[in-house]
């Protein structure tokens, strides 16, 4: 099981790497609202982030279509082509870039999948991982772990070597439903990981023992 920090927030990435409470690290457009990037350029932030991140950085490039998305998937992956894993949306154009991407040797994520066949084709392409969008399939009516539970039975069935992360977590909950039904990972937001470490009951007990520790000499 493996927890990554969905984040482009430098001092999170430290917090988190530093207590090795995560595997490695993803980023989105999401991340960038807000972002003033007319001081440095997309690559420049990756750039300046991926030595703060050990094991694997998934980073998502833009692109319109298949040729865009490879030339930018590229550039990214030479930053450091060890740890860099490369985000490509589960569309039609996204699909043939990860492809391509894949006969090249870059290791590849796809995202933003929304339904079994997407995970289908995602394996005959050989992506190394796939990230369903567990909140967002629930938004659109649908059931986001159920999503999970089925790409993982058909993975296990035929035995594939495509992991799933689970993505658009918004609660503990989702986490432990997620690894359950079969998920191999999990991708979080600062404030969602810091929660992990928080229970209520947990500082119930532990003030329980301190009282007694105040009365023991060590």
């Amino acid at each position: 099981m493996r927890i990554y920090l969905d984040s482009i927030n430098p001092e999170e990435i430290k917090w988190a790497v530093e207590n090795r409470l995560v595997y490695g690290v993803t980023m989105n457009p999401f991340l960038l609202k807000g972002v003033d990037i007319k001081k440095r350029s997309f690559i420049e932030l990756i750039t300046e982030l991926e030595p703060l991140v050990e094991n694997e950085f998934h980073v998502q490039v833009p692109g319109t279509n298949a040729d865009e998305l490879v030339k930018n998937a590229l550039r990214v992956f030479s930053i450091n082509e060890k740890k860099m894993i490369i985000k490509m949306p589960a569309t039609e154009e996204g699909i043939l870039a990860a492809s391509i991407l894949k006969g090249r040797g870059v290791r590849v994520t796809l995202t933003a999948v929304t339904t079994v066949d997407q995970a289908v084709v995602a394996n005959q392409i050989g992506v190394d991982y796939i990230a369903p969008f567990v909140t967002r399939v629930y938004e659109l009516g649908g059931d986001g772990i159920s999503l999970i539970k089925q790409i993982a039975s058909i993975y296990k069935l035929n035995n594939s070597a495509t992991r799933i992360i689970a993505a658009s977590i918004r609660s503990r909950e989702q986490i432990v439903r997620a690894f359950l039904v079969g998920a191999d990972a999990v991708t979080v937001k600062f404030d969602l990981l810091r929660k992990i470490l928080k229970s209520k009951k947990t500082l119930e007990i532990v003030e329980e023992m301190n009282n007694i520790w105040r009365n023991i000499v060590f």
